[in-house]
């Protein structure tokens, strides 16, 4: 009987319940949440799908949008045609921008892989022990380890913030083998032009469209914008 009163309740349950929720932001572009919830909300969760269940998605419609267009101005756009046309000579500059950031996050991340290298092999070898945090960053300063831009006050914050465990030595290799995964990630980017990242959205999308199972002419939309791309991809090639 409890069981069949538990199967009535999951039935009627909307959203699950949770019992802690935390934010663990690094900063104002990564957000991290840690939510807690027991073993039947969180099984109702996954059954239901996570996005679905925690309201991370919505449905809109694409048809008779109001937006701000290029000049800021609030528009009516009677269909998604209309909408991509409108912002497509937009969008090119955005991805330089993007590409920009990109490579700046990956830079900053090389920094911390470097900068957590150098420490678990002073710290291996004795050239650095604990100590507070005022004379440690006066000593990462010392030995030349490079300041991560609004990491904490000092920069430094990733490495004062590291665990126990992720100060073990034997974390060298993963690290290691991290540096060079990203090394050769920052080298594809830096070679891929603006368009080259466009395109590349525009085919996972497609992609994605497909592995849901979206009919064909509902991709109509999409088959144009990729093949309006692939024109400006020539006309901005080398």
């Amino acid at each position: 009987m409890p069981d069949a009163c538990n199967r009535s309740e999951s039935s009627k349950m909307k959203y699950p319940t949770i019992e802690c929720f935390q934010e663990l932001h690094e900063d104002e572009n990564n957000l991290r949440f840690k939510i807690s919830l027991d073993k039947s909300n969180m099984m109702f969760a996954r059954k239901r799908g996570l996005l679905e269940a925690f309201n991370l998605v919505r449905k809109m419609s694409v048809e008779t949008l109001y937006l701000l267009d290029e000049i800021q101005e609030l528009r009516q756009f009677d269909n998604a045609e209309e909408t991509l046309t409108t912002f497509f000579d937009m969008r090119l500059p955005y991805y330089a921008a993007r590409k920009a950031k990109l490579l700046e996050r990956m830079s900053n991340d090389m920094i911390r892989i470097d900068n957590t290298i150098l420490y678990l092999e002073a710290m291996d070898k004795g050239e650095i022990k604990q100590m507070n945090r005022k004379k440690l960053v006066a000593k990462f300063t010392e030995k030349g380890y490079k300041a991560i831009p609004n990491d904490g006050d000092s920069g430094f914050d990733h490495l004062i913030n590291l665990s126990c465990d992720e100060r073990d030595i034997e974390c060298l290799p993963n690290l290691v083998a991290e540096r060079e995964g990203l090394h050769q990630r920052m080298e594809e980017m830096q070679k891929a032009r603006d368009i080259d990242l466009w395109i590349k959205d525009l085919e996972e999308l497609q992609q994605k469209l497909a592995e849901e199972g979206v009919e064909p002419q509902k991709r109509k939309v999409e088959r144009t914008s990729a093949s309006s791309a692939s024109d400006k991809r020539t006309r901005f090639g080398p």
